[in-house]
């Protein structure tokens, strides 16, 4: 479930950009990006979550607000130009248009100054360098982006490679006694963080790495977007017993 998380205004140009540092990561608010540019906002949310590449950057946060605590959907500050670049200028209003480049070229920048304590200002450029700069920042982000779906590429040969290894395997140990296989899962990551000393979170988020790692399905982003506890969604969706087995090969 995702922590409480207390979002800054920081200036661009006149307007604001939410975002928030956390776990040494700056994470931007999609949503208010959105309305600067008068573009739909769950559009570009649905784009970024689909994308292969994109989407390792997003995630949901809870952070407070006057009408109580609310959900809303972050980008890395890594992946933020990469996203913005996917927004062509001609395919927003001609009003905002320059100030989709002034993002593209500078939002990254001014956000890592503000966590970070960059002393520069950003750079205010002419039409012309601002042009120049876009096509060069375009074909460097394209070699990233082919570099990026390489490893991905590589990733899933493993992948696959991994688990035809671990169908291999005999089957573990299922010594389930009459109780709800949830409650023995339940119990079996106690006992791991008890004799380990592990936060309970992080093997929870080492159980589901390893379930997505195997069977490519992310149940925390199914559970988040359907508005559930990711266990209920794993009982829902039966996916428990394998959870189980992943548990028992982890801990």
């Amino acid at each position: 479930m995702s922590e409480k998380s207390e979002m800054v205004k920081v200036e661009f140009y006149s307007q604001k950009i939410d975002a928030i540092l956390k776990d040494e990561k700056v994470l931007v608010r999609v949503r208010l990006i959105c309305q600067n540019l008068e573009i739909a906002s769950n559009n570009q949310r649905k784009k970024i979550q689909e994308h292969p590449t994109l989407s390792k950057g997003g995630t949901h946060i809870i952070s407070p607000s006057a009408g109580g605590n609310q959900e809303t959907f972050c980008l890395d500050l890594e992946f933020l130009p990469l996203w913005l670049m996917t927004i062509h200028p001609d395919k927003v209003k001609e009003e905002t248009r320059e100030l989709l480049i002034k993002y593209q070229l500078e939002a990254k920048d001014v956000l890592a100054a503000h966590f970070f304590g960059a002393k520069e200002e950003p750079k205010q450029l002419t039409p012309a360098e601002q042009l120049l700069a876009q096509a060069q920042f375009l074909v460097t982000m394209e070699s990233r982006v082919a570099s990026v779906e390489r490893k991905l590429l590589e990733q899933d040969t493993r992948r696959e490679e991994a688990q035809q290894q671990l169908l291999a395997l005999p089957a573990p140990s299922r010594d389930v006694p009459e109780k709800p296989l949830r409650a023995h899962l339940n119990s079996k990551v106690r006992g791991h963080c008890s004799a380990t000393g592990v936060r309970h979170e992080d093997a929870w988020r080492k159980l589901y790495r390893e379930y997505r790692d195997i069977f490519s399905v992310d149940l925390k982003v199914r559970a988040t977007n359907r508005k559930m506890k990711t266990l209920d969604f794993a009982e829902q969706e039966n996916c428990l017993q394998d959870l189980y087995d992943s548990a028992c090969r982890l801990f």
